[in-house]
């Protein structure tokens, strides 16, 4: 397989590089795509994590606008 990863995490390239070879053949798909499945959920906990950590320090900023009639 091939693998591009931005960064400088070569164990990771090369965990991708071997799931992209799986998933090429047709006896190793099956298992490959498991393996893609958890590490999606895995991916989605994590961004769903971060985003509740985030939102409890959201701050609601409203603005308040006048208006006024034009006299003419």
């Amino acid at each position: 397989g091939l693998a591009w990863r931005g960064g400088r995490d070569k164990r990771a390239t090369e965990v991708a590089a071997v799931l992209d070879g799986m998933l090429q053949s047709e006896g190793l798909r099956a298992p490959a795509d498991a393996i893609v499945a958890e590490l999606s959920k895995a991916q989605s906990e994590r961004r769903a994590e971060q985003a509740r950590r985030s939102g409890a320090t959201k701050v609601q900023f409203f603005t308040m606008t006048r208006t006024r009639a034009d006299k003419a």
